[in-house]
C-alpha cells in the first residue's frame, strides 16, 4: 500500500471516529437515552397515580388506603401497569401523611434536569398552588408530597 492511501485509510478511520464521539457528545449515549425514556415513564405513571388518587378523594372525601384499593376499586387509571416501575417492576411507594396529604416515591436514574438543557417532566395534572404540579427531582429515591385539593386538581407541597 502506498503512503498515500494509508494516510487516506487512516484520516477517514479517524473522521468515522470523530464523527461517532461527537454523535456521542451531542446526542448522548444509548443507554442514557433509555435511562431518559425510562424516566419519563415513571413520571408519566405518577401522575396517572395522583390523577387517581384526586378522582378517588373527589367522590369519596378521603385518601384511599393503599394503591391496591384503587386498583381494586377500579379507580387507577392505567390499571395494574402504572403501579410498577416500568424496569425494576417494583411497586411505586404510597404513603398517607395527613387527611388531604400524601407522598408517592419512585427511584430516578437521571436528575429531571439532566444537564443538557431538557427537563423530565409529566403531563401537568392542572393547576396547582403555582400553576402546575411541579415534578422536579434529583436522580436517586425521591418522595413528592402532594395534596388533593377540594377543587378536583392535586397540588404538590412544595
Amino acid at each position: 500500500m502506498a503512503p498515500y492511501q494509508r494516510l487516506i485509510s487512516w484520516t477517514g478511520a479517524a473522521l468515522v471516529l470523530g464523527a461517532l464521539g461527537l454523535g456521542f457528545v451531542v446526542a448522548g449515549s444509548p443507554q442514557r437515552a433509555r435511562d431518559f425514556r425510562a424516566d419519563e415513564e415513571r413520571l408519566q405513571n405518577l401522575q396517572q397515580i395522583v390523577s387517581s388518587i384526586q378522582s378517588y378523594y373527589d367522590d369519596k372525601g378521603s385518601l384511599p388506603a393503599t394503591l391496591e384499593t384503587l386498583l381494586a376499586a377500579g379507580r387507577l387509571f392505567g390499571g395494574e401497569a402504572v403501579r410498577h416501575d416500568p424496569i425494576t417492576k417494583e411497586a411505586y411507594d404510597y404513603r398517607i401523611a395527613g387527611a388531604k396529604t400524601f407522598e408517592l416515591c419512585a427511584t430516578f436514574v437521571l436528575s429531571s434536569k439532566d444537564g443538557r438543557g431538557r427537563e423530565l417532566r409529566a403531563i401537568p395534572v392542572g393547576p396547582g398552588k403555582t400553576g402546575f404540579v411541579n415534578w422536579d427531582h434529583p436522580a436517586g429515591r425521591h418522595c413528592f408530597s402532594i395534596e388533593v385539593s377540594e377543587s378536583g386538581k392535586p397540588n404538590r407541597e412544595q
